[in-house]
């Protein structure tokens, strides 16, 4: 595929200067725009995966040099931003921006698309995929797509056979934190979700919705080897064929 850096165009909106003859930098790779070349040239180093600012202490690499930054202070501890609330200190103005909004309910991002509205532009922004169907992040080993990165590398660890969550109190690992989260509730005992039609309580939402379908009779496609369940056959035989089975109890 050619190199997104050789594709830099700047197009004028409407084609004619634009609106106030505002220059707009498009990237070809996702359809965001710049109103400055350095600003989608550091962008475009998002897709190439380079990374040429890299912490000292720990060999983590960064995009750009403000994300290497923002890094260090884990390092150094340092948290010079205190919220006026709660008292609670962040390493950055940006954190401590997104964390005010929990005490004041504020959405500040809405969507076109549908009604709606997030904390964060990057929540936004992710969250518009969705109108798209836009999958930009693939997987090298079987060529899957997805909407973002992080759907990416917990998709990748099905083919390292990773699991990088452990339980505390037992050895059990998972690939995702949500299922250990929901595992965890084996020790502690909770069952927060209960049935609208029975009454009977579960210890996670995709157990409380597998038991939800024995009273609509919706018919899923059940792993004969464990316990998952999944609403298309497609989904059960990619899971026989690609994945060892799991005591997780997985509703797809």
């Amino acid at each position: 595929p050619a190199d997104p850096l050789s594709l830099l165009t700047p197009q004028l909106e409407d084609g004619d200067g634009g609106l106030d003859g505002v220059v707009e930098y498009n990237c070809d790779e996702c359809s965001k725009v710049f109103t400055r070349l350095r600003n989608l040239k550091q962008h475009l180093q998002t897709h190439l995966d380079v990374k040429p600012f890299e912490c000292d202490k720990c060999s983590k690499k960064f995009t750009q040099v403000a994300g290497l930054k923002k890094h260090q202070t884990v390092h150094t501890g340092d948290k010079r931003f205190p919220c006026e609330e709660c008292g609670k200190s962040f390493s950055s103005s940006s954190n401590l921006k997104t964390h005010k909004q929990l005490h004041t309910g504020e959405m500040l991002f809405s969507c076109n698309e549908c009604p709606k509205k997030f904390k964060q532009l990057a929540h936004l922004h992710k969250h518009q995929i969705v109108h798209t169907g836009e999958k930009p992040f693939h997987c090298s080993e079987c060529g899957k797509s997805f909407t973002s990165t992080s759907s990416l590398k917990t998709h990748n660890l099905w083919h390292t056979g990773e699991l990088p969550f452990s339980c505390l109190e037992c050895p059990k690992k998972f690939r995702q934190f949500a299922h250990l989260k929901n595992h965890q509730t084996v020790h502690t005992g909770n069952k927060p979700f209960h049935c609208a039609e029975c009454g009977k309580r579960f210890t996670s939402s995709s157990n409380l919705k597998a038991h939800s379908r024995k009273h609509t009779g919706e018919t899923l496609y059940t792993c004969d080897k464990c316990p998952a369940m999944f609403k298309l056959k497609k989904d059960l035989d990619l899971h026989l064929l690609n994945v060892s089975c799991s005591t997780e109890y997985i509703v797809s």
